[in-house]
Formats: C-alpha cells, structure tokens, sequence
C-alpha cells in the first residue's frame, strides 16, 4: 500500500544507508587496492632481491672459474705446448694434470678440466691423455673455437653422446656449459686450448625454487643455460614475445607482467654486465594475489558488517521517529481483511476506516453470541457512525468446502471472508448488512430488510446473493459454498437464536448433501421421516473386532456403521444421540477390563460430548472416532493383554510346581484359571518359550534327579508318582534328555560323592 508517510519513512531509510554506506564501500575499496599493490610491491622487491643473489653467487663462480685457469693458461700452459707429449712423458702428463683438477677441489661447480693442443695432437684431462686427431667430435671443437674472443663462455648445442667421465680415447667429453681459454694465451693463432665443464647441478641447486616461482639463465641469444625445471634446459626462447622483448630493452633490470602458458605472470629480469646472461624469475600472479583476496574478503567480511550495523541503526533509527503511527498502522493492517481500504492513500484514513471496521465486526460478533442487547447494540453503532434502521433481519452462516469432502478448511475461511465481503460490497448496499465475521462455523453476516419488503422477496434476494458467492468462490478458491439462513426476525435480541438457526439450517444441508447451496430455517422439515433403528448388530461386530486388536477390520466396520448413522437424513439431534449412544458403547469396552477411562480423554469428557454436536459429515466423524477413542482404546486392551499374559503364564507354571505328580493337563489349568486352553498355550510361548507339555516334562526331570540324588526310591516309584504310565516310558524319557538311565545317574552321583564330595 503506498502510504505518504510510508514512503517518507523508506527515503528516510535510503539517505540513512548511503550516508553510512558509501563510506565504508568507498574505503573498503581503497584499502583492498592499495593493500594488494603493496603485497605485489613487496614480492617483486623480495624476488629481485633473491635474483640479485643468485646473479651476484653465480657470476662469482664463474669468474673464479675464469681467474684460476686463466692463471694457469697464463704462467704455465704454454711451455707445454710446443712439445708432443705422449704416455711415456708420464710426469710431464702428470703435472698438467693435476694442474688441470688443482681448481675442482675448491670450486665444487667444475665438472671437469681438458687442455687440447691441435698442433701437437694431445688432449689431457679426467686422469687420461688421448689423440686429438683421433676424436670423432674434433670438428665440433675447433668449430668453438672459431670465436674470435680469447676466453668465453659457451653453451654446446649438442655435446657428445658420451659422458664427461669417460676417458678422451676416441670422443671428446665436453658439456653443455664449459668456459674456452685459447692458448698461447693471446696468440692470434691459437693451437690448442683449455676446456672446463661447468656442473649443472650445482648451478640449478642456486637458482632452485622453494613456491611456484621459476628461474631461469639464458644466454645472449635467447638460449636456456640454466633452469630450476631441467627439462627445458638448452631451449630456444628468443622467438618467445617476453624473452624477446628483454632482450631488445634498453634496461638492464625491470619487471613485468605476461600470459606465460594460459596463466598471468609476473616477469623479474637482469641482464648481466659479465658474460650477457639474463637471469630471469618467472612466479604466478595469482599465487601472488591469494593474500590480497584474503585481505580483500577480510575487507568484504568488515565492511559487511558495517553495513549492517549501519542498516541496523538507520532502519531502527527511522522507525523509532516514525513507531507511533506505523504501530497503529500496521495493527490495522494485521486485524482487517484490506477489502475496504485498498484504496486509501493517506495512513490515518486507513486507521480510521479500520479501526471503525473493527469495532463494527466487535459489535456484531457480541450482538450474535447474545452478549450485546439491542438497545446497547444500536448506540454502540451510532457511535461509530453507523445507524441501524432495518425493520428485520435474517442472520446468514456461509461455510466453504471442497466439491465431496465437507471437512472444513481454516486455511481457506480469510481468503473466503475477503471473497464474500468483495461480492458483498459489489451487490448489496452498505445499509442492508452489516460487516461479516468470522467463526469456527463459518462466516456469519446479518443482511437487513427493506420497509415493508415481503419474506419471498427478501428470500429471493439471499439465494441470489447465495448464488454469486457461490460462483464466485468456486472460481477464485475451486470450492463449493453451505449457507444456512434463520427465520426472519425483527427484534436484534432474538440474533443470538437466530443464529443458532442458521447453524442448524447448514448441518442439515449439508447431512442431506447441499442438494442446494442455501436452506433456510423455517423450509426445514424434520418430522415425517422413516427412522431407521440403531445399527446395534454393527456395533457389536466393531466391539469384537477391537477386542480382538484387528484395527484394520474395526476402521471398516466403523465406516460402515458411521455412513449408516447418517443415511438417515433425520433431524441433528437424532444423529447426536446415535454418536453418543456409540461413544458410550466404546468406552464401556475399557471398564469392563477394570481399566480407568480417565487416560483416554485429552480434553475433559464434556468437550468429547460436545464435540460430536459439531460433526458434521461422516468423513469427519468417522476420523475423530478413530484417532480419539477406538486407537486409544485398542492401545489399552493391548497394555491390558501383555500384563495379564505374564500374570497368566505365572499361574500356569505355579500350578505345575504344585501339581506336578498329579495328572495336570492344559485343559484342567484353564479350567482352574478361567481362561480358554489356546490363550494359556500363547502366554507360555510369549513369556517363557516353551509350551504347557514342554515344561511339564522338563519340571518333573528335576524332580526325578532330585529324588534320584537325594532318595532311595526305586525307579519304579520313581515313575509311578510322577505320572509316567510305565517304568520304561519314564527310563527311555530320561536317557533320550540325560545320556544315561536312571540308575546310571544315581550310581554316577553316588560315586563321584563318595570320592570328592561336593555337588553333582
């Protein structure tokens, strides 16, 4: 409903919340930002950092590398190289060696060491000497060193499909990474050089990575030298767009971010100023930015909460400005149907009118519960501005139901009443009724007379009236109307029976199946009908079939009985009596068992009684009989039978202790306990698991070992007072459940007391 001040109070809510909104958006999301870009600030200081140190770590290895063979090509390689060693100059060979592997002991990055002289023909190195000429690789060897630079660091495309272990006997073991120093040391024309292997795993051990970061060395030309990933060591990355674009930059540091692989990442190089080498860390912005989103959802999870709490205060805030009318306003809207003041627009008319509609429905309701006279009735309504000038009146009870199922539905009676008022509203003027109310009934509204309007007309007027909020609720709701009329009245003192009248105008209806949706009163015809007799041979079939617990077969017999009760299209108070008449037959059933009624009444056995008045159908009296009287019933004969089985079963085996050496049977123990043979059979077998014959026989095999134990009597005696019709009967009885004979058993017994004593 669009209320002026309702409006007013949801922009007053509004201006609240962006006051107290957009601040906190605003600074929640420049702390997300700056705080991301001070986390990827810290990585890339950190990452260039660790390159520095790798770079820094790398280069100084490389260069003491460099220094101490560069000494030794330098102050003694060159004596040897006019000489044409062989294996017979073993200290000549010797010396060079151990010149060539002096430096491995102090730099762990040198693999291995070889000093080739073309001219001579001779290679040196790994603890052996070969023949230059003789190395199927010469031509790759000579071919590295057509660099014009005296020294150099190279990297070797293809090395020898041997390993640099192996002895220079026929292939010369030269590694991917390896430094060249020409000899004589800055001789135009070199004749031979020395060759140092650089070992990769200790390179790759330095730049190593502990996260996701990779790092990388590539050479001057774009080729992998180094990697923290071996498998891509060698490759050819100077096609790739960001080797490319570090390559051809003017800085020699910087960062940058790139699509490496379908993934965005952070790119951190230097270019060295001591061999050309770019080194390279490449690391995942998104690991990068996992804190910022955690940052960022701890800055959604705050500001979250302070919009709450600015919600919070500025809806309670308004509203505390505007409770008092919207507390008013909104009792009204809670106790009226809305029908009527759809179309206000201002608030205070809304309560008004309301308020006004709510006192009227409060003064009809007393007036039709006999609580309010006519005298008083009539002032009450003069003081709320409406006046009654009617010469009678009918009272009219409208009850909804589902097309062949008369139960009604609470659920269903407001939308209903705001339906009728509707129809209501449309076709009789607001002075011939007054305001309907709503009741456990139904719905009830008093429709007034015109002056000197005669009963037929009037009576026409209500069926027309009945007709449309019949058709009206079947195409809103999908149900059917009952509508029971009283008699005319003039006197509003007389409302109070006139409803009742009503009432008893819609029970009949419906019990004669709403042939027509109204009925009125005094068209009631209730003597002159063939009264068929109480259905007592159905009662008693239901009562047997309860006190043998056949639920099933008692809610069949009921149904049967209770659609026989109503067939008889009689007068209410005739089927009220007949129900009665039944509730009292059923709880019979539990007192005659000795049992206390008291358990089976929820409420007080004054609401029972009432309550069959308002059954109105068999649907309905056939489900309350069931779920309040005949399963509590059936559930107390059945506490009532487990009880007494345990009780019988005891007495049962009672009698047999007592009685055993006589010629006690089933039958004769019924007889003594009144019960029939078939039901003490069920209670021994319920409570102990045996049968009567059972544990009789198994009761006297006691006693018999007793005697046997404990007596000198012969077997003989023995069996004859226990009941057996011979000796051998009793002899082949007790063999079949012992193992042995009777007298097998007392000699056993009687020997082993004589020997240890004690119990058998």
């Amino acid at each position: 409903m669009n209320i002026k001040s309702v409006r007013y109070l949801t922009k007053l809510i509004i201006f609240s919340l962006l006051v107290g909104v957009l601040p906190v958006i605003t600074q929640g999301v420049f702390f997300y930002h700056r705080s991301s870009r001070a986390i990827q600030d810290k990585v890339y200081e950190l990452n260039m950092q660790l390159l520095v140190q790798n770079q820094m770590r790398i280069e100084e290895i490389l260069k003491s590398i460099r220094s101490q063979y560069t000494l030794f090509a330098s102050v003694s390689a060159g004596q040897y190289m006019d000489r044409p060693l062989s294996f017979k100059e073993y200290d000549k060979v010797n010396e060079i060696l151990k010149k060539l592997k002096g430096p491995q002991y102090i730099i762990p990055a040198i693999h291995s060491a070889y000093m080739v002289n073309f001219s001579k023909d001779w290679v040196i190195g790994n603890d052996s000497m070969g023949s230059f000429s003789a190395m199927r690789n010469k031509e790759q060897i000579l071919k590295i060193l057509e660099n014009p630079a005296y020294s150099f660091w190279t990297y070797v495309d293809s090395p020898a499909n041997t390993s640099v272990h192996m002895n220079i006997s026929k292939q010369f073991p030269i590694g991917n990474i390896c430094l060249i120093i020409k000899l004589p040391v800055n001789s135009p024309v070199p004749s031979g050089a020395i060759i140092v292997n650089i070992s990769r795993h200790v390179i790759e051990q330095i730049i190593s990575s502990k996260g996701s970061e990779r790092n990388i060395i590539v050479d001057e030309n774009g080729r992998v030298l180094f990697s923290s990933d071996a498998s891509i060591a060698g490759m050819d990355m100077s096609t790739l767009p960001y080797i490319k674009k570090i390559m051809e930059a003017d800085k020699r540091s910087g960062f940058f971010k790139a699509n490496i692989d379908d993934e965005r990442m952070g790119v951190i190089f230097r270019k060295s100023d001591y061999n050309g080498w770019i080194y390279l860390t490449f690391y995942s912005i998104s690991d990068i930015t996992k804190e910022s989103r955690s940052m960022g959802i701890t800055s959604v999870i705050i500001c979250v909460s302070m919009i709450l709490i600015v919600v919070v205060f500025s809806i309670s805030g308004s509203n505390v400005m505007y409770k008092p009318i919207n507390h008013i306003y909104q009792i009204m809207r809670n106790i009226s149907d809305g029908s009527s003041l759809s179309g206000k627009t201002d608030e205070f008319v809304y309560i008004q009118e309301g308020m006004v509609t709510q006192l009227e429905k409060f003064f009809v309701l007393k007036l039709i519960n006999g609580e309010l006279g006519s005298d008083e009735f009539k002032k009450k309504m003069e003081g709320i501005g409406r006046k009654y000038l009617w010469d009678s009146a009918f009272v009219v009870t409208i009850q909804i139901f589902k097309q062949g199922d008369y139960q009604r539905r609470s659920d269903t009676q407001e939308l209903a009443i705001t339906v009728i008022q509707e129809i209501l509203e449309k076709i009789i003027p607001p002075s011939r009724s007054l305001k309907p109310v709503l009741k456990k009934d139904g719905v009830v509204l008093l429709i007034g007379n015109e002056k000197d309007e005669q009963v037929e007309t009037a009576k026409e007027f209500l069926c027309c009236i009945a007709e449309k909020i019949n058709k009206e609720i079947m195409n809103r709701l999908g149900m059917q109307v009952n509508i029971g009329v009283s008699s005319r009245f003039s006197d509003l003192d007389y409302t109070y029976v006139a409803y009742r009248q009503s009432i008893e105008a819609l029970i009949t209806n419906q019990l004669l199946g709403v042939k027509s949706p109204v009925l009125f009163f005094d068209e009631m015809v209730t003597d002159g009908y063939n009264a068929k007799p109480y259905p007592q041979i159905l009662e008693g079939r239901l009562i047997d079939a309860i006190n043998m617990g056949e639920l099933d077969k008692a809610e069949a017999i009921l149904k049967e009985l209770i659609d026989d009760i109503f067939s008889r299209q009689t007068s209410i108070n005739d089927i009220f009596f007949s129900l009665l008449r039944l509730m009292v037959s059923l709880i019979k059933i539990v007192q005659d068992v000795g049992n206390n009624i008291d358990p089976l009444f929820s409420d007080s056995s004054i609401m029972y009684v009432q309550k069959l008045y308002t059954l109105r159908n068999t649907q309905e009296a056939h489900g309350w009989f069931m779920d309040y009287l005949i399963k509590p019933i059936v559930d107390v004969l059945e506490e009532y039978r487990v009880s007494q089985s345990k009780e019988i079963a005891e007495n049962v085996i009672s009698l047999i202790h007592q009685e055993y050496d006589t010629d006690i049977t089933l039958e004769s123990c019924a007889a003594k306990l009144n019960y029939h043979p078939s039901y003490i059979w069920k209670a021994l077998r319920k409570e102990y698991n045996t049968t009567f014959s059972d544990y009789l026989s198994q009761y006297r095999l006691k006693i018999a070992k007793e005697w046997l134990r404990e007596t000198d009597m012969s077997v003989a005696e023995i069996a004859e007072r226990l009941r057996y019709s011979n000796s051998q009967n009793f002899i082949r009885f007790f063999k079949k459940m012992e193992g042995v004979t009777p007298g097998q058993y007392r000699n056993a017994y009687r020997h082993f007391k004589g020997q240890k004593g004690g119990e058998f």
